[in-house]
């Protein structure tokens, strides 16, 4: 199964040519990302941050998936009297798909609903950042078809902001 769900995944990605390198920079702040790559999809907005979140929520808002919550890291680091760069992570779903694969996969509810980073790096640089949802699938033997159902959300997100 794991050897299935690693081929789709390899599939998918050069098919929709969305293997792509973390953000290639040699500062500290980016080299947690350079070695979280296998886990996580990061790729460049075109947008600023706050046009990137708004992107997002569109895309998500036209094709009727629901936005649980936008937690904004930036704003309650502030509240506690520290500062960091923009930090949000958008937290989406669509429950008519993630209901049955939680029934059929019950740990698989600590993963979805599906998130969204949207953050700033040293160079003021907007990047997004998602869970690879093969590594889901493996951690909690989601089927193939399954995947594909996550992935599509992944394309419509990345589509929004880079084109």
């Amino acid at each position: 199964m794991k050897l299935k769900v690693l081929a789709l995944a390899i599939i998918t990605a050069l098919s929709t040519g969305s293997i792509q390198a973390a953000p290639n920079t040699d500062s500290e702040s980016n080299q947690s990302v350079k070695n979280s790559s296998l886990y996580l999809k990061t790729f460049k907005s075109k947008y600023s941050a706050e046009n990137t979140i708004s992107k997002i929520r569109q895309a998500l808002n036209d094709k009727n998936i629901k936005i649980f919550t936008i937690i904004d890291h930036q704003a309650a680091a502030k509240e506690a009297g520290l500062s960091m760069p923009f930090s949000s992570v958008i937290v989406f779903g669509k429950p008519q798909l993630g209901t049955p694969m939680m029934i059929e996969s019950p740990t698989l509810a600590i993963d979805l609903p599906l998130k969204a980073l949207v953050w700033e790096n040293s160079q003021g640089e907007i990047f997004v950042s998602l869970n690879r949802n093969e590594i889901i699938a493996e951690k909690h033997n989601v089927t193939a078809g399954n995947v594909e159902k996550m992935n599509k959300l992944v394309k419509l997100i990345t589509e929004s902001v880079t084109e």
